[in-house]
Order: structure tokens, then C-alpha cells, then sequence
């Protein structure tokens, strides 16, 4: 867990609100690399950081290090930072669509209800969107890959999050695959058992959703390489079979090479940003197929425009 207190110092807690408001604009930075942070002078209009152009459409980023938890006198506090953005967006000009407020605490039951009322009065009123980062939710941002510097920048000492390393589930019984397209070219290649190619499938497309789910961007990143390293993998071997085969259609062999290659690829894997078991591996090559790039046949194109 990530404990805002450790960015209270020698400056106090006001030193610790100007780490704060530091931290969510480098925090906004990893995921807007355009983010903007607004100066003090005098005013800062409302604004700790922003995303867009401040004489057109922004988004907004207000951070309150209330470190004390969030009762009367914060709740008027958010009100006034609020307020003042809403009146300089009619002095100035702008529009803001977005406005997200930050704060180093988890609210309670009852301010949780407070929150949710205000919000959705203020967002039909105003015609904007906002949102609350919270202690929890800083803290997971924190916590990912990409934040790493940060975290040691800020909380040194806090480690990052346990390596990911995904699971091999079953093939579900309920779960039909035989009229999708990587099964057609599996067929059509005349691959007499398919039961195992359907668990590398099913396994793959688990991987994808929990890396998305959880917002894993190195992690989505080494998917999208492995697809294409694969992909390069299979046409390299295509083309061979073709030449060497002109005539037949059934390329003998692709299908076996391929795989081989791919249990040569795992068993020489180094330590990556996403490790896979080898039934991840290969799903991931049927992902390629199924999506229609590729295949164990010679008029695969034809098969997935037929499937399609």
C-alpha cells in the first residue's frame, strides 16, 4: 500500500501539497505525455495540471492533499476549487470536459454518498465529465510498471508489484469454438485433433482480457510484439512450404513446423515483461490465424473470406 504520509518532510505539510500536486502531473504524464502544470501567479485558476489547450478544450486535474480525510471544511474547499474553474472557463473562454479531483485519502460511507450527489449535480449542470482519484486508486498507479521511477522518486523503499505471471486454465466444456476460423484452417489442413489448439486459444484470449483488465502496458505491449513476432515466424515457413510445394495445396508440414518453432522459441525465452507458457505461445499464434493473417493452407486468404 502506498502511504501519502511519507511525502510529508522537513517542509511540512505544505512542502508535502506541492509533492502532491507534482506527483499528479507526472502521474497524468504517463498516461497524457502533453500534460501541462499551472503556476501559482496569483491564482492558478483552479488548476493544478491540464491536458489540451487552455484557450480551447481541457481536461483538468485539481489535487487537495488532505491528508486528514475529507469532512466539512475539505467538502467547501472542493466546492471553491470546482467553482473557480467553472468561473474562469466564462471569464476566459475555454471549455473544460473533464475535471478530476485527487486527494492522498479513501472516503468514508457517508462521503462516498456525498461525493456520488455532488458529482452528478455538477456534471448536469455543467455538461462535463468528473471523476475522483483516490488513495486507492493513486495507489495502483503507483504501483504499476510505468511508475516505477515515481515510486522510488516519492516512496522510496515501497516495492513494485509482484512479477505477473498468468495461469493455465482448462477448456471449458461450455465454451464451442469449432465454427471459428482458426479451427476451419486447422480442418482444412486436415490437423486431425484440435482439443489442444482450442485450450491454447481459450488461454491466449484469458491472457489479453486480465493484461487489459489490469492496465498492463509493457505487458500489452509484449502481447502485440508476440503476435507479430509469430507472424513472421508462420510466413517465413509459408513462403518455403509454397516454393517447394507448387502445386498442393495442403503445404505438408506448416502446421508442425510452425509449432516447432514455437516450442524452440519458448524453451530459448528469456526473462520478459510478459512470461507465457508455452499454451500461451501458441495461442497466440492461432489469435494470428483466426484474425485472418495467416493459416495452414494454401488459399487460406479464401478460407477467411469465406468465413467471414
Amino acid at each position: 500500500m502506498i502511504d501519502f504520509h511519507q511525502l510529508i518532510g522537513p517542509g511540512g505539510k505544505e512542502g508535502a501539497r506541492e509533492k502532491f500536486e507534482a506527483l499528479i502531473t507526472q502521474l497524468v504524464g504517463l498516461q497524457h505525455k502533453g500534460v501541462m502544470r499551472v503556476e501559482a501567479n496569483p491564482g492558478d485558476w483552479g488548476i493544478d495540471a491540464f491536458v489540451g489547450e487552455i484557450d480551447g478544450v481541457v481536461s483538468v486535474w485539481q489535487a487537495k492533499f488532505f491528508i486528514g480525510g475529507v469532512g466539512k471544511s475539505q467538502k467547501e474547499q472542493i466546492g471553491e476549487s470546482f467553482d473557480q474553474v467553472v468561473a474562469k472557463v466564462k471569464e476566459e473562454g475555454f471549455t473544460v470536459d473533464a475535471w478530476t479531483l485527487c486527494i492522498p485519502v479513501d472516503l468514508d460511507a457517508p462521503t462516498h454518498q456525498w461525493w456520488a450527489k455532488w458529482k452528478r449535480a455538477q456534471e448536469k449542470k455543467h455538461k462535463l465529465r468528473i471523476e475522483l482519484w483516490d488513495k486507492s486508486r493513486l495507489g495502483r498507479f503507483i504501483l504499476t510498471p510505468d511508475a516505477a521511477s515515481l515510486r522510488a522518486a516519492y516512496f522510496p523503499g515501497v516495492p513494485g508489484p509482484a512479477p505477473f505471471v498468468p495461469e493455465v486454465l482448462p477448456f471449458p466444456d461450455d465454451v464451442e469454438y469449432e465454427e471459428m476460423l482458426f479451427i476451419k484452417q486447422l480442418r482444412a489442413a486436415n490437423v486431425a485433433e484440435v482439443e489442444s489448439a482450442k485450450q491454447q486459444f481459450f488461454n491466449a484470449e484469458a491472457l489479453g482480457r486480465e493484461v487489459a483488465d489490469k492496465r498492463l502496458p509493457d505487458q500489452m505491449r509484449a502481447l502485440d510484439g508476440e503476435q507479430a513476432d509469430l507472424h513472421s515466424m508462420w510466413e517465413d515457413r509459408f513462403n518455403e512450404r509454397t516454393s517447394a510445394n507448387p502445386e498442393d495445396e495442403l503445404l505438408p508440414g506448416l502446421h508442425a513446423s510452425v509449432m516447432a518453432a514455437i516450442e524452440a522459441r519458448q524453451a530459448a525465452a528469456p526473462i520478459e515483461p510478459l512470461p507465457m507458457h508455452l499454451i500461451h505461445r501458441k495461442g497466440v499464434m492461432h489469435q494470428v490465424v483466426d484474425a485472418g493473417r495467416a493459416g495452414w493452407v494454401r488459399s487460406f486468404r479464401q478460407i477467411a473470406h469465406d468465413h467471414a
